[in-house]
């Protein structure tokens, strides 16, 4: 049976949700007391005991089925199933699997009430969750926290800046919403170096910040046209000259039998018929 994390040494309870990324990963407050750790999917790869000693992790989280961990088990810098049944902290996953021995049932239906109930979202948005980082943010809310802090998460680009990060950003808006235990409102510290609510500049105010990576943008997006167009022809004509080189070496090697042939003749050598026919 799981235990439940452990609570922080101080009066304030401080989570610290760690994540992948390697701008910020490393930055965390390990080893300060103060704080509970949650860890993410394969984090442990990467902060290692060798690299941060001082690291403790208080909650994991992998909320990925249960086929596709094992699916992707082999293509991962080290053995992601192993670490996760040795880890002796609650995971928290889909449900409790057996092979898993600190495996909890995330509590997916009782988050969810909750958010109808008590964090203003509509029915039909209880599926408000698009990414990894929503479930320990969502956890913490349900559990009651005075501060999260987030490092590692970036969502800066490909399909996670497409829907991953308005969802990222949209849980830390919403957990700046909630009543911290203390009093007061709960603080959300994300740090600088994380992608995370981070933006060019005051749209309208700064519109040089905006306007410049948008003409650079579209200024590259015609280059890479023209260059990519520029890589097609060439390859096309790559393609003709090697099957013009192949069809040259066959009628090469064609003539220089016939050469040979004639060698032979010169120095009265005696051809059997069937071999010049």
């Amino acid at each position: 049976m799981a235990e439940a994390p452990r609570v922080a040494a101080m009066s304030l309870r401080k989570v610290c949700i760690v994540g992948f990324s390697p701008n910020s990963r490393h930055d965390a407050p390990y080893g300060d007391e103060s704080f509970e750790f949650w860890g993410m999917n394969n984090l442990h790869a990467v902060i290692t005991k060798e690299e941060h000693p001082e690291a403790k992790w208080d909650a994991w989280f992998d909320m990925h089925e249960r086929e596709y961990i094992s699916l992707n088990n082999p293509g991962l810098l080290t053995d992601h199933e192993a670490w996760l049944k040795g880890c002796g902290i609650p995971v928290y996953m889909q449900q409790a699997f057996p092979d898993f021995p600190t495996s909890v049932a995330y509590p997916l239906a009782e988050v969810q009430e909750r958010m109808v109930k008590d964090w203003g979202f509509a029915p039909e948005e209880r599926t408000y969750f698009h990414s990894s980082f929503a479930y320990p943010v969502a956890l913490a809310l349900h559990q009651g926290v005075d501060e999260i802090h987030v490092y590692g998460i970036d969502m800066a680009k490909g399909s996670e800046y497409d829907y991953q990060r308005p969802n990222a950003e949209g849980w830390i808006c919403l957990a700046r919403q909630q009543p911290a235990l203390s009093g007061g409102k709960v603080r959300v510290v994300v740090s600088n170096d994380c992608a995370l609510m981070k933006g060019p500049g005051l749209y309208g105010y700064q519109a040089g910040e905006y306007a410049f990576p948008m003409r650079l943008k579209r200024s590259m997006q015609k280059h890479l046209e023209i260059v990519e167009g520029d890589f097609r022809e060439k390859e096309k004509a790559l393609n003709k000259a090697n099957a013009e080189k192949v069809y040259a070496a066959g009628y090469a090697a064609a003539v220089r039998e016939y050469v040979h042939f004639m060698d032979d003749l010169q120095r009265g050598v005696q051809l059997n018929v069937e071999e010049t026919k």
